[in-house]
């Protein structure tokens, strides 16, 4: 039988393409081992090395010290866990914390919203359960440190749990974030992401961000104010004027829906009279910085956002029954705002500031006074309200030394607890104050740190 000049063509075809190297993977290969062209075109324009500090990419509200560490702990099904959980407030912004090549993008049954990207040294990054994925987001999109990957959320397999984002770092296998997350962008950088981010929105979209910001983020905005930093005009309007009303209408137009996606703290209370947003704000800010408990710490990674609503009656009730405070339920109630006002020197409340409150109760436990602190481990960042870590704990425990005067005798009752707060801050400016520091406002920065390593 002969065989056609065609045939000969197919035939010869054949051992061509197969004797050609096979670049692609099975169907079945993890998505992050996949030779595509956007991964050659990350490898193009990325670096070979790989970023070994990298910026946490929840824009706003974290610092390392507030992150937790939860790679590899077990999952259902025998599985561990291959990501760092970030808890954040719905609609928080997630930022790419290095230059990278959006790989893909879509809704999975667990991973909910996601977002996968090419990252210097052939990384992978993974961001998933987003509320919403970044607008005009596209597969092979260059971003730089600081564009918008999307709003953290809880969906897929975290529907119906707490916001949160999860990340993962892989390199053929899925590599613990934890140790690498081990800074923030500076407060400038921040800023100027978030006016980048505002510029691409439209006005709903902007006007939805510009609220959510203002209502969680309102000590950063304050900082940077401090600073000289120029906030978005849309921002600026609305610190200080954002009510609970407001930050539910801007989850519901944000995301399309209704009831689902409001934080469970957004289910107001009943307040006594004369109670307003203002004090419950001041509340959250002092459950937060004297931390005793669990419910204290969730309230600390929503914010003081001003809603009295259940997490911050958790948080109350806590406080409440480790001070021993003959009430317990979590109320508000006019004995529990004399003995806060009075532990807290005036700062939060305004009543029963100059004499013990008349009531049965004990003070919060307190830590060993020090009668002077080491300037070796002064901090040398910049430190003001909403701050977590050592660094405040130093500054802290200076303060308390020092014990310049009513403040500082409140700070003390509290003890250096690692969170800057309202306490703190009127600590720290009762200080600045005494000795001639200008302005006394209570933020360290500086001028602060130049006359405490002087003058000691």
């Amino acid at each position: 039988m002969r065989i056609s000049s065609l045939s000969k063509v197919c035939c010869l075809l054949s051992v061509l393409l197969f004797a050609i190297p096979q670049t692609t993977f099975a169907a079945d290969a993890p998505w992050w081992q996949r030779d595509t062209s956007t991964k050659q075109t990350a490898q193009s324009v990325l670096s070979n090395t790989r970023i070994e500090a990298v910026p946490i990419p929840v824009l706003f509200g974290f610092e390392p010290a507030d992150l937790p560490s939860n790679f590899g702990v077990p999952r259902s099904g025998g599985r561990t866990h291959e990501g760092l959980d970030i808890m954040a407030p719905r609609r928080a912004l997630v930022v790419s914390p290095t230059q990278a090549v959006v790989h893909s993008f879509g809704d999975g049954a667990s991973s909910g919203l996601y977002v996968y990207t090419y990252n210097p040294g052939g990384e992978v990054f993974a961001y998933m359960h987003l509320d919403e994925i970044a607008p005009r987001l596209e597969k092979g999109d260059l971003l730089s440190p600081g564009d918008l990957i999307g709003y953290v959320g809880n969906t897929g397999n975290a529907s119906g749990g707490g916001t949160h984002l999860h990340f993962e770092i892989r390199d053929s296998v899925a590599l613990d974030p934890y140790p690498r997350l081990t800074g923030s962008f500076f407060l400038q950088e921040k800023i100027t992401f978030l006016n980048t981010i505002l510029s691409r929105l439209d006005t709903a979209n902007t006007d939805a961000l510009s609220t959510v910001v203002a209502a969680y983020y309102a000590t950063d905005m304050r900082q940077a104010q401090a600073m000289g930093l120029v906030l978005p005009s849309s921002i600026e309007a609305k610190l200080g004027a954002v009510t609970a009303t407001d930050v539910v209408s801007a989850y519901q137009e944000s995301s399309g829906t209704s009831g689902e996606t409001v934080p469970t703290n957004t289910t107001q209370q009943t307040l006594p009279s004369g109670v307003d947003e203002q004090d419950v704000t001041q509340l959250q800010t002092f459950l937060i910085e004297t931390n005793v408990g669990a419910s204290a710490q969730a309230l600390a990674k929503v914010g003081a956002t001003g809603y009295y609503g259940s997490l911050t009656t958790a948080a109350l009730a806590e406080y409440q029954s480790a001070v021993g405070l003959s009430t317990t339920s979590g109320a508000y109630d006019q004995k529990t705002q004399d003995y806060i006002a009075y532990v807290s020197g005036g700062v939060v409340g305004s009543t029963g500031v100059n004499t013990a409150p008349a009531i049965p109760v004990s003070t919060p436990q307190q830590s060993t006074t020090q009668t002077s602190v080491s300037l070796t481990d002064m901090p040398t960042q910049q430190l003001s309200a909403g701050a977590h870590g050592a660094a405040v704990t130093w500054l802290q425990a200076f303060l308390i030394a020092k014990h310049i005067g009513a403040k500082a005798t409140a700070l003390r009752e509290i003890t250096a607890t690692g969170y800057f707060g309202s306490v703190t801050t009127a600590a720290l400016a009762e200080y600045q104050a005494a000795v001639g520091i200008s302005p006394a406002v209570g933020y360290y920065g500086p001028v602060t740190r130049d006359y405490i390593r002087t003058n000691g």
